[in-house]
C-alpha cells in the first residue's frame, strides 16, 4: 500500500488478518508522518498516550485487538516501551468511511 492507498473491504469477508494488520500497521506510519509534520521532530514525544481503532467487520469477527496490535506495535517499535506503551480501545463496526477495512486515531503528549 502507497501513502494514499486505502484497503478496502470488511475484514473476515474479504480482508484476511494478516493484511488488516498491515492496514492498522499503514495507518500508524501515516500518523506518524502527521504528526513528525505538526511537532518537527518525533524525539520531542513524551508518551503515546491513547490508540483508537476501528476495524469494519463481518459480525462473526472477533480478533480486534490482533488488527489494531498492527500500529500498536509500531509505536512500541519506534518509541520503545516506556513511551511507545499507551491505553487503547480496539472495536468492531459496520462500515468506516471510504469503506477502508481499518481506521486509527491515537493522542500523543509532546514535550515543550
Amino acid at each position: 500500500m502507497g501513502s494514499t492507498e486505502i484497503l478496502k473491504g470488511r475484514v473476515g469477508q474479504t480482508v484476511p488478518l494478516e493484511q488488516a494488520q498491515q492496514a492498522a500497521r499503514h495507518c500508524g506510519l501515516n500518523i506518524l508522518a502527521v504528526l513528525k509534520s505538526a511537532v518537527g521532530d518525533l524525539g520531542l514525544v513524551s508518551s503515546v498516550v491513547k490508540v483508537d481503532g476501528f476495524v469494519n467487520c463481518v459480525d462473526t469477527f472477533t480478533d480486534h485487538p490482533l488488527v489494531i496490535n498492527g500500529c500498536s506495535d509500531l509505536f512500541v517499535e519506534v518509541f520503545g516501551s516506556e513511551i511507545g506503551s499507551h491505553a487503547r480501545a480496539a472495536v468492531g463496526c459496520n462500515s468506516l468511511p471510504l469503506g477502508a477495512s481499518v481506521e486509527v486515531a491515537a493522542v500523543f503528549e509532546i514535550r515543550e
